[in-house]
This record gives structure tokens, sequence and C-alpha cells, in this order.
């Protein structure tokens, strides 16, 4: 389970190719680019939907590695930054409403059961990202100049 940990899950994570990909924060920053790159809340479908998810999943585990703050500092310093992290606050309220607001109970509970992380650690990082006011370093709109709502 993703809040408990194991011999067997740590060996099998140190062995593992994507987890050594995973731990650089390099790396999680150009995963996160390319699978929002040509999403948008207008083109979001159940078909690409799961490339917003696995971004979640990405940033998830950069916050509990305490990343979280360098993989969007990494990711507001690259040329095309800005608009990134705006379309990705963008997709997070889309998620937001439909996962905690909307109809997603059902969606929450797939998300839940197929990735072994609890629902309250998608909720709470998308709240963590997409803060409006009180903004931290672990706010995407820290990092956008102007754009602060």
């Amino acid at each position: 389970h993703f809040t408990t940990s194991s011999v067997e899950a740590t060996q099998f994570v140190e062995a593992s190719w994507l987890f050594k990909e995973f731990r650089r924060p390099d790396k999680l920053v150009h995963y996160v680019v390319k699978l929002i790159d040509n999403l948008t809340v207008n083109n979001l479908s159940t078909e690409n939907v799961s490339c917003l998810n696995t971004c979640l999943v990405i940033l998830i585990l950069a916050r509990y590695k305490n990343q979280l703050e360098s993989v969007l500092k990494s990711l507001s310093g690259l040329a095309q930054g800005e608009p990134v992290l705006l379309n990705l606050v963008e997709l997070l309220r889309f998620w937001e409403d439909h996962y905690i607001n909307g109809s997603g109970g059902l969606d929450c509970s797939i998300l839940e059961r197929s990735s072994s992380i609890p629902f309250s650690c998608w909720r709470d990082t998308v709240a963590l990202l997409t803060r409006r006011q009180n903004l931290r370093q672990n706010a995407i709109l820290y990092y956008c100049k102007g754009k602060r709502e």
C-alpha cells in the first residue's frame, strides 16, 4: 500500500528502472510536461484523462518525497513554463470539480484501487497545488507572475 512500507516493496522500488527514473527531479519535470502538453480542459476526455491522472501521481510522489517545490520551480524555469503551469492549474481545478465536487464517486474509488494511493492523498495534493490564497512554494500559482487569482 502507498502509505506503508515493506521490505519487498522497498526492494522492488530500488530495482525498478521506472522508479529510478522517477527519483530524478529532471525526469519528473519532463514527464509532467509530456503528459499534459496537449491536454486542455476543452479536449479532456475519458480517453486521455489517464495522462492527467498519471501527471498527478508524479506530483503526489514528488510531494511525499519532498520534491514538489523543486519540480514546480523547474517547471516554471522552462521556456514554456508559465503556460504549462497555468494549464495544469486549469486541469487540476477541472479534476477537482469532477472527482470532489461532482459525480466522480465511482471514479474516486477506481483511482484509489488502481493506484493504491488513498483518495485523501489525491484530494489533498490537488488542493495544495491549486491553492489561490496564502500561496507557498508548493502551490502552482506561486510560480506564475501576475496570474495569482
